[in-house]
Order: structure tokens, then C-alpha cells, then sequence
């Protein structure tokens, strides 16, 4: 976390062969750096994503999806579950049991941060 800089979250993946660099602030663009063809860039398109994926796609491409898609979405796999009706996910929903393992990380992050040294995630 930086003071001023808001959701500047950027996750970049170094492989042997070619690289992958993700921004927050342009969701919707993945850039791929290869070592023997020309770099790409991809933009969002939910015509071209799995079926899996795709029915949470709700905006055209060039839209980026927000916390009020994600909002919409996980209200939707309720009501339908709700409603009897079969939903395929692309990936499981996050539990109780998953918020319990996160809160034993952000344990470990804190106390590592006051006593300026690595901490075990305890189980």
C-alpha cells in the first residue's frame, strides 16, 4: 500500500520464452513479450474468451468490467442457484474457509512487518 496511489495493483510474469505485464488501470489490455516474434498486446474481448468466462462478461468489448459487474454477477449465481437453476463457473466462490486462510496470511504479513523479519503462515 503507497500513500496516493490508488489501485495501481501491476502483476508482470518473466518466463524463459516470453513474458506477461498486467496494470489495474487498464484492465482490459495484456501485454506479451516474446523473445523470437514481435510483442502483442491483447484487449478484453468477450467473444473471443471461454465459455466458461464469457457469460460474465457483460459489457462489449472496450468496456472494462467493474465492481459493479463483479456485484452483479455474484448476485446472479445466487439468484439462480436460488431458482434451481444449474451455473457453471469458471472458478470456485471464495468461503468462510477461504477468508479464514486470508486472515492467517494478513496475520503473518503484519507480524512480519512489526518484527522486521519473515513469519510463518501458521495452519
Amino acid at each position: 500500500m503507497c500513500a496516493g496511489r490508488k489501485s495501481d495493483t501491476e502483476f508482470q510474469v518473466y518466463g524463459s520464452t516470453c513474458s506477461y505485464a498486467w496494470n489495474h488501470k487498464e484492465a482490459t489490455v495484456l501485454w506479451i513479450g516474446h523473445r523470437e516474434k514481435p510483442n502483442e498486446v491483447l484487449i478484453e474481448n468477450p467473444t473471443l474468451q471461454d465459455p466458461a468466462t464469457a457469460r460474465y462478461a457483460t459489457l462489449p468489448a472496450g468496456h472494462p468490467q467493474g465492481y459493479h459487474d463483479a456485484m452483479m454477477n455474484m448476485f446472479r449465481d445466487y439468484y439462480d442457484e436460488l431458482a434451481g437453476k444449474t451455473v457453471a463457473r469458471a472458478a470456485p466462490r471464495a468461503t468462510f474457509a477461504t477468508g479464514r486462510v486470508e486472515m492467517k496470511i494478513l496475520a503473518a504479513v503484519l507480524a512480519s512487518h512489526r518484527e522486521k523479519r519473515w513469519v510463518e503462515v501458521k495452519g
